[in-house]
């Protein structure tokens, strides 16, 4: 048999080179601009979109620069470093094509990668406004540091380009975060109006953030006297201000007159504070260190990345145990990221933003720090949102998205405990979404259920004895938050001695019967407040019931079939509200606004017939219904005698075998003895859904 050796050397040297040109090919693929953490043609929501992804040889050291072309706007440069790049991009509203190219320092090679993004401002959804705090005879300047006098501007309109930049860059910062998470680009969107647009340098005119300047009444010794609470000056200016911040709305404060003293080494006029006051969620943060900010998106790795020493004369002494200025960056734009956190409900956790992770906020943004190459997201470190965080942010009304699986149901109700004889049962209407479970300061495991896949989210939960057994380690305190979809938080310090002080009682008539989560007193030692228990228990079947209230719940009257009649703390009041029950009614449900007191109550019958509302609309709201397979036989609380109530709460009894019983409840699963994160559970669905009733109970009578 004759072998072509001629034509087996051809066919191998084809071979041969198709190899060599598929290498190559995927050499230069592999070298090309890729990212990491965007999807060619997704949908954001935000201006300024953080892309994150490698480019060059991954196996060596080196750095480069990726430039980022967009057909409508400016050209922008970041650097690469050791393969990895960060870039802040700005988007226009609809359809956005860039291009990333890369020039390889080692190679002279070029290339190019296209990515198109649509942008869709979700103009529905309420916004984060911008606000700086000023004083009446303020300067309108800010500290900044000696060496910067020649060349620095510190005025007003410097502060307002910087919050601008600054608060682009957290909402970068959260899409990324809750995109990580599972929960898609949301984030907040911020006021915008048609300014010039000082997030780049050619300052065009475009839609951009807005920002408030509002001046407070207090002059600037005032602001800066150490018995200010510049907080509640915050809130009292905004109020003042008028429209937006006179209904409900959301404000990152920046206060402008902070100033260094370096006589006492303190910053006066500086508070960092976050949460809300009635219809106003505030975060607040000072100036002091807001030099360090950039004000364009070309400004920001020169400033995430310069280890210049802050000035200890002008701007204060060390944070954090560093003196440079990208780390004042962190601890002063991530510090009000977290102050911010707080005006959004979030509250401490384990790790992150909201605990000190801000220290490390700047490597969320840059691809490398002094003293650092090469930053990969798994070494951004702090610089994250927890789960716990991305959770709350999931249902807040500033992250909706249109096309969100399960409806915002529009409840106001903070969850409710309930002792029973398998355990600890837990309600909100609202719906719960997450269960934390913290020994020592410290988060021992958590239950998440905010998954979009489930069909409802679960109104009732169950804690059982074992698991609370098992949890309760070396006789230390287990706290638990339970976290509904509004927001709300309602926690048991010591889930054992809620237990140990709720245990059973027994009547002759109803046998068994057990007491609710108690609301009100919340923050208050009972024996500073001259209060009075008082309990009720249902002996025969109830005739009417009247309210009586004002600016608060004074007390109420039971009235009995047999003509017996329960007069309970102050049963007097502007006006009063009779509930009659009719074909042996009974209470279903009862609506109590409560904190430090119990501010307001209405009562809701099985047959759906409701008292109105009696008293004062303070406090949280709180819904005490009985857990499933129990049925209210009396009331408890306490009052002082001839005011009003100081906390109330429900007593109930597991329903006999042949009344008709619902479902099992939906079981939280069991702790583990030791340890931490447990993974989310997201499996059980609950099977109980209440809903409130509009209508207003017809037979209920009004006398003022």
């Amino acid at each position: 048999m004759n072998v072509d050796t001629n034509n087996n050397e051809h066919i191998r040297t084809i071979n041969s080179i198709q190899n060599e040109e598929n290498a190559k090919e995927e050499k230069e693929h592999s070298y090309s601009p890729q990212f990491t953490n965007v999807e060619d043609n997704e949908i954001v929501h935000q201006k300024v979109f953080l892309v994150i992804g490698r480019a060059g040889n991954r196996e060596t050291y080196f750095e480069g620069t990726i430039v980022v072309k967009h057909e409508d706007l400016p050209t922008l440069q970041y650097p690469i470093s050791n393969s990895h790049f960060k870039a802040l991009v700005m988007l226009v509203p609809g359809y956005n094509n860039f291009s990333f190219e890369f020039h390889d320092p080692v190679t002279q090679n070029f290339y190019v990668t296209e990515l198109h993004m649509y942008y869709l401002p979700l103009l529905q959804n309420p916004p984060l406004h911008l606000a700086i705090l000023i004083a009446s005879d303020s300067e309108e300047v800010f500290d900044v540091p000696r060496y910067k006098d020649e060349y620095s501007v510190n005025g007003l309109d410097k502060a307002i380009e910087k919050l601008r930049c600054v608060a682009y860059m957290w909402q970068a910062f959260t899409s990324e975060q809750m995109n990580r998470q599972g929960f898609g680009r949301r984030t907040f969107r911020l006021e915008e109006c048609w300014l010039e647009d000082t997030i780049l340098q050619s300052r065009e005119l475009s839609s951009t953030a807005k920002v408030y300047v509002i001046r407070t009444e207090k002059t600037v010794n005032e602001l800066r006297s150490k018995n200010c609470n510049i907080y509640n000056v915050f809130l009292e200016a905004l109020k003042n201000y008028g429209s937006p911040f006179n209904k409900i709305c959301y404000v990152a404060g920046l206060i402008l007159d902070s100033h260094y003293d370096k006589e006492t080494d303190t910053v006066l006029g500086h508070q960092s504070l976050g949460g809300g006051s009635g219809h106003i969620g505030l975060g607040i943060f000072g100036s002091q260190q807001i030099h360090t900010w950039p004000t364009s998106l070309e400004d920001i790795v020169p400033c995430l990345t310069d280890n210049t020493s802050n000035d200890p004369i002008r701007c204060g002494s060390k944070l954090g145990g560093s003196n440079s200025n990208f780390r004042c960056f962190n601890y002063s734009a991530g510090a009000m990221l977290h102050e911010i956190g707080h005006c959004l409900s979030l509250t401490h956790s384990p790790t992150g933003i909201m605990s000190n992770g801000y220290q490390n906020f700047n490597r969320a943004f840059v691809s490398w720090e002094p003293g650092r190459r090469g930053i990969a997201p798994s070494e951004e470190k702090g610089a994250h949102w927890h789960r716990f965080d991305c959770i709350r942010f999931r249902y807040h009304p500033c992250f909706r998205l249109p096309n969100d699986a399960i409806q915002y149901k529009k409840l106001i109700d903070s969850p409710t405990f309930y002792y029973t004889q398998t355990g600890v049962s837990v309600k909100s209407e609202s719906g719960i979404i997450l269960v934390e479970y913290w020994i020592d300061n410290k988060i021992k495991c958590y239950k998440d259920y905010s998954s979009d896949y489930l069909d409802e989210i679960p109104t009732e939960l169950l804690i059982s004895m074992k698991d609370i057994g098992r949890s309760n380690i070396h006789n230390k305190k287990l706290k638990v938050n339970i976290i509904s979809t509004n927001c709300k938080c309602t926690t048991i310090e010591d889930l054992a001695g809620f237990i140990e002080n709720r245990n059973p009682e027994y009547h002759r008539l109803h046998g068994t019967f057990y007491r609710s989560y108690e609301v009100g007193l919340h923050g208050l030692e009972v024996e500073k407040h001259d209060t009075q228990p008082f309990s009720v228990i249902f002996k025969t079947s109830i005739s009417r019931m009247v309210l009586y209230g004002g600016t608060f719940f004074n007390g109420f009257k039971v009235i009995f079939s047999n003509g017996h009649e329960s007069r309970i703390v102050h049963p007097e009041g502007e006006n009063k509200r009779v509930l009659s029950f009719y074909n042996n009614d009974s209470i279903s449900k009862i609506y109590v606004r409560a904190s430090t007191w119990i501010d307001g109550i209405e009562i809701e019958l099985k047959s759906g017939v409701k008292s109105g509302w009696c008293g004062g609309y303070g406090g949280e709201l709180y819904i005490l219904s009985p857990p499933a397979h129990h049925q209210i036989v009396g009331l408890y609380g306490t009052g002082k005698k001839d005011h009003w109530l100081d906390s109330f709460g429900i007593k109930y009894v597991r329903k006999s075998e042949n009344n008709n019983i619902p479902s099992p409840l939906n079981t939280i699963e069991t702790l583990p003895a030791s340890g931490m994160n447990v993974t989310h559970i997201i499996n059980n669905k609950s099977t109980f859904s209440y809903h409130i009733q509009e209508t207003q109970n017809p037979n209920a009578i009004i006398e003022n």
